[in-house]
């Protein structure tokens, strides 16, 4: 989940199987005016990856809300999986095309990059799998 600057609360989650075809990564939003969530989108899909751990967040600076996932050829495990990021000038109307951040083999990532302490530079927790 991520607060946007307008209010409203924005959630990534994964759908599907971990590790099997077709896991797909959705989005949907809560409007800070609402108490129901807007209908769920598909943010990232490949019926032969397996994506999982959806992580956000928003970039004042930019304006820009970027999605991070971890992908992964299905059914051959996180030891060959890398991250990739999506990005949003919208608020999560619309998503950019899938890039690779980080591209050796068995990337995983479970939490949400930080700011540094003077705010020039983000961190993204990391491990890998052998």
């Amino acid at each position: 989940l991520v607060v946007l600057p307008v209010g409203d609360v924005a959630a990534a989650w994964f759908s599907g199987e971990e590790g099997t075809s077709g896991v797909l990564i959705a989005f949907a939003l809560l409007q800070s005016n609402s108490w129901k969530w807007l209908k769920s989108r598909v943010a990232n899909y490949d019926r032969r990856r397996s994506y999982q751990n959806p992580m956000m967040y928003y970039d004042a600076e930019s304006s820009v809300l970027t999605l991070l996932h971890t992908d992964q050829a299905a059914w051959r495990g996180q030891f060959q999986s890398h991250i990739q990021a999506l990005k949003s000038k919208d608020l999560g109307g619309t998503w950019s095309d899938p890039k690779d951040i980080i591209s050796r083999a068995g990337s995983f990532c479970r939490h949400p990059p930080l700011k540094t302490h003077d705010q020039s530079e983000w961190l993204l927790p990391i491990y890998y799998t052998p």
